[in-house]
């Protein structure tokens, strides 16, 4: 004897439906979403090393010290740009293993 009714059990099948669809992965894998993954990830990566170049040049250009902020800013974005990718790419591969 089953002690729910019809309706709740048709409500549980439903249910337990749309949780096995949601957990399917929302894309597959092809080539355009690889190649866009690939090109997100240097764009993540070179823009702070742009931006730091840029910045450390100006504050160079500004005070008359030209390798000392181009260096520091440097690798202050190297740094970002790594943490960026790590942020990104990181988190997907934790969240896969879980």
């Amino acid at each position: 004897m089953n002690k729910y009714p019809q309706d709740l059990q048709d409500l549980e099948e439903k249910i337990n439906h749309f949780k096995n669809k949601s957990e399917k992965p929302k894309h597959k894998k092809s080539f355009a979403w690889e190649y866009n993954m690939a090109v997100c990830a240097v764009i993540d990566f070179v823009s702070p090393i742009f931006a730091g170049i840029c910045i450390g040049y100006a504050l160079d250009c500004l005070f008359h010290i030209l390798p000392i902020c181009l260096i520091v800013f440097s690798i202050f974005g190297m740094i970002a740009g790594i943490l960026n990718i790590y942020k990104i790419y990181g988190a997907t591969n934790t969240e896969k293993q879980e």
